[in-house]
């Protein structure tokens, strides 16, 4: 009976009037940044009773339903996902780590498996769009496993800070073999404009991947709410394995975005106003999905018909907001450091 009664309650604070709004707000920018990437997201601009017509198979044989079915759908629909992956990657780091400075970008994730593919890509020339996705997930978790071994070096108390430190050297040590080796095999143009554009930009294994992962987080998402400190260690792991499938998998298809997750996960949580993952984890999906979705299609716009990369532009609006929650972290150890001081005088 007891349990009965903390589940309806808490399925009463889960559809508050906020978090519908919230949440119905988020789906109705989404969806409208999906049809903003049909009609804009390429060389050439299609109306919606193109997109419309090939919808419905009026006219098969038209141009425009081959460069909507095969080329611009597939490439809108995995600009989605890649925000949908890379802000849900964001919120399982920061809920495995609980610190919210932490992404894919600042752990280390994205270099490495972009590092991974690259190396691969060279020394292999593999085509199969599932090896190279796999790779890429291989080299997020080498990435990991980088940073964790530099913050045990680290003299850090506050163990959030330490892992972030780590995560920086680990992405600065990467981005510097990453240069190196861009460098070496500069030759190479296709493989440069992999790095950016991604591997397989209208593949399909995105696809499975994240949406088959954000249903699993969406599943965890209630035993996340845990407030105590002692979280268990199958938790903390499916946290970070799924993160880093999710970065591998991401990267491997539409290239290097920084900073996607940090953006979108800590939006996500000033709009939902309390630490209710059941919430943040869709919030956090579909804002990413809206910022890859507007970014990557205005890339197109800028100047038509080429392509203007704004691969840093997401880089350049987490940066500040990367340096807004070290200070806060700051302050707030600062605080507690104090208090503890106070007590034990």
């Amino acid at each position: 009976m007891k349990q009965n009664d903390l589940q309806e309650r808490s399925m009463m604070r889960l559809f508050t009037r906020n978090n519908i709004i919230l949440l119905a707000g988020c789906l109705l920018v989404t969806l409208a940044s999906f049809l903003f990437a049909l009609i804009y997201g390429g060389v050439y601009s299609l109306s919606l009773s193109d997109i419309f017509n090939t919808a419905l198979h009026r006219e098969p044989d038209m141009l425009y339903n081959r460069i909507i079915t095969e080329v611009r759908l597939p490439l809108a629909i995995n600009t989605l996902l890649y925000g949908l992956a890379m802000g849900v990657a964001g919120v399982l780091l920061q809920r495995a780590t609980r610190f919210t400075a932490i992404c894919p970008s600042t752990s280390g994730l994205v270099p490495a498996g972009v590092l991974a593919i690259l190396i691969a890509i060279h020394l292999f020339e593999l085509q199969n769009e599932w090896v190279v996705s796999l790779i890429g997930m291989l080299g997020s978790v080498f990435g990991l496993l980088m940073t964790y071994l530099f913050s045990l070096a680290i003299p850090i108390k506050s163990k959030g800070m330490r892992r972030l430190v780590g995560g920086l050297v680990t992405a600065g040590v990467l981005g510097m073999v990453l240069f190196i080796s861009l460098m070496k095999w500069g030759q190479e143009i296709s493989l440069l404009y992999n790095l950016q554009t991604g591997v397989f930009h209208t593949g399909s294994v995105l696809i499975p991947i994240s949406l088959i992962f954000f249903c699993l987080s969406l599943c965890l998402s209630g035993r996340m709410n845990r407030r105590s400190n002692d979280d268990p260690m199958w938790l903390i792991v499916i946290c970070i394995v799924m993160a880093a499938i999710l970065t591998g998998t991401a990267v491997t298809t539409l290239g290097i975005w920084a900073m996607v997750g940090l953006i979108a996960s800590n939006v996500a949580r000033w709009l939902a106003r309390r630490e209710d993952y059941r919430i943040i984890l869709p919030a956090a999906a579909m804002i990413g999905a809206v910022i890859m979705s507007v970014l990557n299609t205005l890339s197109y716009l800028i100047i038509p018909p080429f392509e203007t990369p704004l691969h840093t532009m997401t880089g350049l609006i987490g940066l500040p907001l990367l340096v807004v929650l070290i200070w806060k972290e700051a302050v707030r150890y600062a605080g507690v450091s104090q208090a503890e001081k106070t007590f034990s005088n």
